[in-house]
């Protein structure tokens, strides 16, 4: 799989964003050990690349970027459409440490969405997904959304 890859005169120029590219990619155990008794070995990212313009300021990254803004535009979608808004009930868990809200989604029954903050007396069985635990997992939030393919 190619690295993704971000030009700045690219996008001025010919209107093409991220992408990827890239060549003579490879992922290898480099020998390096994280300390003197671990079995296991740090690995290295090679790949080259040809700069289109002089002077370019080129972004890589190994996942197409998903932001903050992008979650809450899918969320607000999402909570606006009526259909899905009958099955679908949006919460903030917590907030972040720079203050953004941390949202989960509960999906269920019509009937049970409505009350969903009430405690219910029968015992349902449940399914807990999660997405972007960690900064650099974007990959999970297009997953989440259900965007992998349509990149």
């Amino acid at each position: 799989m190619k690295i993704v890859i971000y030009s700045v005169k690219k996008a001025e120029m010919e209107g093409i964003g991220w992408h990827r590219d890239g060549d003579n990619i490879a992922y290898f155990c480099n020998g390096i050990r994280k300390s003197s008794q671990s079995q296991r070995c740090l690995f290295t990212l090679r790949f080259a690349y040809t700069f289109s313009y002089s002077g370019d300021t080129v972004y890589f990254a190994y996942s197409y970027p998903y932001t903050v803004s992008q979650l809450k535009e899918y969320l607000d979608t999402l909570e606006a459409d009526q259909t899905i808004n009958e099955f679908v009930s949006r919460r903030i868990l917590c907030r972040t440490l720079a203050g953004n809200r941390c949202e989960y989604l509960t999906i269920t029954s019509v009937r049970l969405c409505k009350k969903i903050a009430k405690p219910q007396s029968k015992k349902k069985k449940g399914v807990c997904f999660t997405a972007r635990v960690h900064p650099g997992e974007t990959v999970s939030s297009w997953m989440m959304q259900g965007e992998c393919l349509r990149i």
